[in-house]
């Protein structure tokens, strides 16, 4: 009797259950709390971008939207690595949502570790339905199955628009009694540095007090020659735009001095001009003692004697093969050589000019320069070297006659830093 007893009660006991259950089941609506907290999950799980302290900018910060997976190559002009227009398409405010289409591995950017880009398609704010390239770290809630793009694809690179054309012209006259020459420039690469060399009349190379200089915010070179001291002839440079690789050549001429007698004669030694106090960025070119002549056209000499014609001429240059080692050091790096192209990695690519090969401060006769590939002594994926004073980059080589006779090309980076400039020599 007691286990049928306990028995009923069970089942009562369930049915009871059964039927409460039932009761609360019926009693959800479409406001169900759990619902809800299930959706709010199913959107906090949605790919999104994010900022960090260090992307903020001008006090807003924001995730960069790319046309191609690479940082660091948008610049006015910016070619990236493929031989595109690499830019900054929007600036993607914090918490924008986001669709993964596809990664791919390329490089990190400056500074960071991580080289995985993910092609992503905006899904809220003003820039919902624009399509682009962000860095993986800056991707919150990223879908696990997200697949390889099958390209790196840059569908969405603007077209590079020309840049503005490099324009120099000097301004005034002088002579080797005295006076000053000056500038009017354009179309150089804001805040970037530019190269400057130059050569005498008789095409030797003409030591500058500063080779190099910074592009104003304009476009423009600040260069300024006082002429007391140089002998009476017209002058060649060669100015660099170091953002962009493009040069410009130019000639400008300084008078004879009045004849009889006359105060500050000219010292054909030289010990005017850039040499002797130009300012930054030494020589320039283009100018005229009768007025002003464009980038690469000579004016009249004002009655000054006839330049004598440039003979083919070569410069004995110094090399500098070393590599940053940290923050202040700097240590010799394996040998350089010559080689049949201005291309880096030569050794491996079967362009190396054999039996060529060179350490720091062996000679090299240089007899014209180029551009080429970019080429550094630093770490481009390591930020540690960024204030070593060694640290240099550059597109100019040098182009190079063996002692055998065979010809080839080394980077200005391997050479001493006082002769990175060009040395007037002329193009090759």
């Amino acid at each position: 009797m007691s286990l049928r007893r306990r028995s009923t009660a069970t089942l009562a006991g369930l049915a009871a259950l059964s039927a409460l259950t039932a009761t609360a089941c019926s009693a959800r609506t479409s406001d169900d709390p759990i619902r809800t907290e299930r959706a709010a999950d199913a959107t906090a799980a949605t790919p999104s971008v994010h900022t960090r302290p260090q992307d903020t900018k001008d006090g807003a910060a924001s995730v960069m939207l790319r046309s191609c997976p690479q940082a660091g190559a948008d610049k006015p002009v910016g070619q990236n690595p493929w031989g595109l227009n690499c830019l900054v398409l929007e600036q993607l405010a914090d918490g924008t949502t986001v669709t993964m289409n596809c990664w791919v591995s390329t490089t990190p950017p400056p500074g960071e570790k991580s080289a995985k880009w993910f092609k992503v398609t905006v899904t809220s704010g003003d820039h919902a339905g624009k399509e682009g390239w962000v860095w993986s770290d800056l991707v919150r809630n990223q879908t696990p199955d997200t697949p390889r793009c099958a390209s790196v694809g840059h569908e969405n690179d603007p077209a590079a628009s020309p840049p503005e054309p490099l324009r120099f012209e000097v301004t005034g006259t002088c002579t080797s009694n005295g006076g000053e020459l000056s500038n009017r420039s354009s179309g150089f690469t804001p805040g970037e540095e530019y190269s400057v060399s130059a050569a005498r009349p008789d095409g030797s190379f003409y030591r500058l007090g500063k080779d190099t200089g910074t592009v104003g915010a304009d476009g423009s070179v600040t260069w300024k020659w006082p002429c007391k001291g140089d002998a009476p002839g017209t002058y060649s440079t060669e100015l660099v735009d170091l953002g962009t690789g493009r040069a410009v050549e130019a000639s400008f001429t300084i008078g004879a001095p009045p004849e009889g007698p006359a105060e500050g004669a000219a010292n054909t030694g030289g010990t005017g001009g850039a040499e002797g106090g130009a300012n930054a960025g030494g020589a320039g070119g283009g100018g005229s003692t009768g007025g002003t002549a464009a980038a690469g056209g000579s004016g009249a000499s004002g009655g000054s004697a006839a330049a004598p014609p440039q003979q083919p001429r070569s410069e004995r240059i110094t090399v500098f093969n070393k590599v940053t080692d940290g923050r202040t050091r700097m240590r010799e790096d394996t040998p350089a050589y010559l080689s049949t192209v201005t291309e880096n990695f030569c050794a491996s690519r079967g362009c190396v000019l054999s039996g060529t090969e060179v350490v720091t401060g062996d000679h090299l006769t240089a007899t014209c320069h180029t551009q080429g590939a970019r080429t550094t002594n630093g770490h481009d994926k390591d930020s540690a070297d960024d204030t070593n004073e060694g640290l240099a980059e550059s597109r100019l080589w040098y182009g190079v006659r063996w002692s055998d006779g065979r010809f080839g090309y080394i980077s200005a980076v391997w050479i001493d830093p006082g002769q990175r400039g060009g040395l007037g020599l002329p193009s090759c």
